[in-house]
């Protein structure tokens, strides 16, 4: 993955937590950010204001959304989630805003993302490009998906992002 400024870029990282050792359906797990704390810049004003993103565990699917302030999601605005499938620090990549977590799966989703949608899979030096086919959801103030959690090898649906 190649670097890059890019405007509206959302980096979350919230645990899921579960007693099991397999996900049960059901399962979700959000973090809240305070609406009105978006820096507007030249280019977007007002700026993209994320107040949640979350992640649902159904039928085998991980459920992907972020909700953004009304009025602020443009048609260039997308998230990047950045996901510690293992919840295992000690593997994936580290950046400084997550010190948290094992960073193995980035996933970049909106319209403002070539094709709406990349996933990618840390191999230990950089990230691979996971081939995918999923359905992008662009509401007035959210954006969603929907994937197979075998796209994260088979993982139990437990994960931090």
């Amino acid at each position: 993955m190649q670097a890059r400024h890019v405007l509206g870029y959302v980096a979350l990282f919230a645990a899921l937590a579960c007693t099991d050792s397999a996900a049960p359906a059901g399962v979700n797990g959000s973090v809240t950010d305070p609406a009105g704390d978006a820096i507007a810049t030249q280019f977007q004003v007002p700026a993209p204001d994320l107040i949640r993103a979350s992640v649902s565990i159904a039928a085998e699917n991980a459920t992907f959304t972020v909700v953004f302030q009304p009025g602020t999601l443009r048609p260039t605005t997308f998230a990047v989630l950045s996901i510690d499938i293992d919840d295992d620090f000690n593997t994936g990549v580290h950046h400084q805003s997550s010190d948290l977590i094992g960073i193995d799966y980035s996933l970049e989703f909106g319209a403002g993302v070539e094709g709406g949608l990349k996933l990618f899979r840390y191999n230990g030096v950089t990230y691979d490009l996971v081939p995918l086919t999923a359905n992008l959801v662009v509401g007035s103030n959210t954006i969603a998906v929907t994937l197979p959690l075998s796209l994260f090898g088979d993982d139990d649906g437990l994960m931090s992002f």
